[in-house]
């Protein structure tokens, strides 16, 4: 019996050892040095919102901040820069009602800049606010369950 326990644990330290010499190297990806890629997947609200236009994006690996422009038309060269975020997500607030606007987005850091990404148009709905909402009721109190 104790010929088969030191077996199995020989067994265990080998086992373990062939698993550290068959082991392959991590996968390497984008290593953040001097290049980042364009943010992708930039949408624009239409007509969500009535005070403001939101854009969207996927985040950058590497990217510390991002700089979002704005154009009335579709080329990047007349855009101009209405602002910068950390977070993957930008709301302009100074967009004309009514209006339809072209959004691009780029990635820096300390060390680099993107291409800007694709465009995509973006509106601020022309409605007026609806007010102040009411409040709710409170919700029924169950029988036999008093609060």
């Amino acid at each position: 019996m104790r010929r088969l326990k030191i077996f199995v644990c020989l067994l265990f330290v080998l086992a373990a050892g062939g698993f550290e010499l068959y082991r392959t190297d991590a996968v390497a990806g984008q290593t953040g040095g001097n290049s980042l890629a364009a943010p992708t997947g930039v949408t624009a609200s239409d007509n969500s919102y009535n005070s403001k236009v939101g854009i969207f994006w996927d985040t950058i690996r590497g990217a510390t901040t991002y700089r979002i422009f704005r154009s009335t038309t579709s080329d990047p060269a007349t855009a101009a820069d209405i602002g910068t975020t950390v977070s993957n997500n930008f709301f302009d607030t100074l967009a004309t009602p009514g209006q339809t606007f072209f959004y691009w987005v780029r990635a820096e850091n300390g060390a680099a800049v993107s291409q800007l990404s694709t465009s995509d148009q973006g509106t601020r709905s022309n409605t007026l606010s609806q007010g102040p909402v009411p409040p709710l009721e409170p919700p029924p109190v169950p029988p036999g369950n008093p609060i």
